[in-house]
């Protein structure tokens, strides 16, 4: 889009009409940069010249009240920001927007984080192992061991720490596991997931231990 609408900007000239984005854009420039010359060809200042750090300057001016360059970055000999008449009202609204977010981040980030290992079963899906599993996977990680062992649905398991892969001792079979970290309990945003987690494993771990035995 952005491609579409600079090549539409440079095609201004005689035909251009009124409402043209050619004629709309070079009415931009007239109200919001300091050196209107600027955006027209060094030489004979007849057609438009719209290359990759002008561009990017204006898209920033319109959508974030001024360009977002170093203080002193120049484009033709001109310092880039001293071109532009600066809207201190998107400024401001482009600050508050990034002060939100950056609090919004440091707030998920202040979060009790719990950790969860899941294990690949068929489909490409993922379910949670026990608590109890993570618990003594957490223990042996920070003891330097390399395995776990337990036992779920009647089969008897290992999984191995640096491979991260749950291997069966009845059958042999190997799988995949990975480490999740979720909010921790109590968090209202992940209660409904984990209960619909729970409702699928329960199903898929009776088909999954069926297809193990055999």
């Amino acid at each position: 889009r952005r491609e579409k609408t600079r090549t539409e900007v440079v095609t201004f000239g005689e035909d251009s009409g009124m409402e043209s984005v050619a004629k709309v854009f070079l009415d931009w420039v007239n109200d919001r940069m300091t050196k209107k010359h600027v955006v027209m060809d060094e030489e004979t200042c007849s057609k438009v010249v719209m290359e990759d750090e002008l561009a990017l300057a204006i898209f920033e001016t319109v959508f974030l009240g001024a360009p977002q360059c170093e203080p002193d970055f120049t484009w033709r000999g001109e310092v880039l920001r001293g071109l532009f008449t600066h809207d201190a009202a998107v400024e401001e609204e482009a600050r508050a927007a990034q002060k939100a977010a950056q609090e919004e981040a440091e707030e998920q980030a202040k979060k009790p984080q719990a950790l969860k290992l899941e294990v690949s079963v068929d489909g490409g899906r993922w379910f949670p192992l026990p608590d109890k599993v993570v618990e003594e996977y957490e223990n042996a990680k920070k003891a330097g061991e390399g395995s776990v062992l337990f036992i779920s649905r009647g089969f008897n398991y290992m999984l191995e720490i640096e491979n991260m892969q749950q291997v069966n001792l009845d059958t042999g079979k190997s799988r995949p596991v990975r480490e999740v970290e979720i909010q921790a309990e109590g968090s209202d945003d992940n209660s409904d997931e984990e209960e619909d987690s729970d409702e699928e494993e329960d199903g898929d771990e009776e088909e999954d231990g069926e297809s193990e035995e055999s």
